[in-house]
This record gives C-alpha cells, sequence and structure tokens, in this order.
C-alpha cells in the first residue's frame, strides 16, 4: 500500500484471465507487475489467495428456479459479482445437506457441453479479447474445456441437441421427478 501511494503518472493497466488449474499463476503479482509496482512476495502473503469458488450445482440450479418461476420471491438473489462470500458458504452448506441420492445421470457431462457451446459459438470474440488483452487463447480454446469421458464433442447446433438427448435418454424419469421436486423445494427455502 506504501508503494502504490508514491506511484505517480498515468497507468494503463491491462486485465488477464481468472487463474484456473490448467492456467496457474498469482493474479496479485501480475496486476502489481503490470502497474510497475514492485513488491515483496512475503508483503502479499495471505492476500495471495487463487481461489475462484466454484457453486453447488444444485444451489445454482434451485436460484435459476427462483428467477424463472413466477411463483418463488426472486427479489433477494444478488446481482452478478455481489455477495460471491454469502453465495460461497452457502454452496458449502448445500454440499452438506442430506439430500436424496436421486442427481441425475449425466451431470459433469452436460456442465462439460454447455461450456464448449458456449465457448465454441464465442470463439471469435474471445481470440480478439486474447490479442487485445495478451491472454493465451488456450484459456477459452472450446476443446480444452471438455473433463469427462465424451464421446463425441458438439460441433453443430444439431450435434448439440444429439449429445442432451443422449444424455436425457439415460435418465429415470423417476430420479428426475425426484430431483427437481428437490430444487422446487429448496428454492423455495433458500431465502431463509
Amino acid at each position: 500500500m506504501l508503494k502504490s501511494k508514491s506511484v505517480e503518472g498515468t497507468y494503463a493497466v491491462k486485465s488477464n484471465h481468472i487463474p484456473t488449474k490448467r492456467h496457474e499463476y498469482s493474479l496479485l503479482s501480475d496486476f502489481l507487475a503490470k502497474a510497475g509496482i514492485e513488491c515483496d512476495p512475503e508483503l502479499i502473503g495471505d492476500l495471495d489467495r487463487n481461489t475462484n469458488p466454484s457453486f453447488s450445482p444444485m444451489l445454482c440450479e434451485a436460484m435459476a428456479i427462483c428467477i424463472c418461476n413466477d411463483g418463488v420471491d426472486s427479489s433477494w438473489i444478488p446481482n452478478p459479482h455481489q455477495r460471491n462470500d454469502w453465495l460461497g458458504s452457502l454452496s458449502t452448506r448445500v454440499k452438506g445437506a442430506p439430500f436424496t441420492a436421486c442427481s441425475p445421470i449425466g451431470m459433469q457431462e452436460l456442465i462439460d457441453i454447455a461450456s464448449f457451446a458456449i465457448d465454441k459459438c464465442y470463439a471469435a470474440t474471445n481470440r480478439k479479447y486474447c490479442t487485445l488483452m495478451n491472454v493465451e487463447w488456450s484459456y477459452f480454446d472450446p476443446e480444452a474445456e471438455i473433463t469427462s469421458a465424451l464421446l463425441t464433442i458438439p460441433s453443430s447446433p444439431e450435434d448439440l441437441r444429439k449429445a442432451f438427448k443422449s444424455i436425457e435418454n439415460q435418465r429415470s424419469s423417476e430420479d428426475m421427478k425426484c430431483y427437481e421436486q428437490q430444487l422446487i423445494d429448496f428454492a423455495a427455502t433458500l431465502r431463509a
């Protein structure tokens, strides 16, 4: 902080990608270097945390129900990037909750396919961003998103529909009803 107070003049600081397991680095050190501020790494200490919390899929789906279902009050839901600490602790609580074992088959595959489809759809824009911000393209490379053993990687909207349909066909309708009811019940209690 003392070093930053002594900085004078105008500086242009470009952003960088959020550290991930695939692209791990110190975000704070990267910022200080780009701002032209020299700082002893020991002074950063515990401030240099590289964690980007992932929220429970059940929490995300329940919040989606709150947003999309007129029968559930969604006025309490924070805006993007607001109260992430609260969402993180709520997510931890959800992960430890005694939900019945009826989570649907193919959850990770579904997440991987959706992530791949989004990155593929925005590949051209992401390439421009990477060039502008000097970020490695591999950070947004759709092929790198696939972490589970998928038989095929969707390359068209039709392939995407087939992949989703394949997962849906493997699921038990009773398990899906059970899961949906858990989500609705959970969504109704989230505000509390």
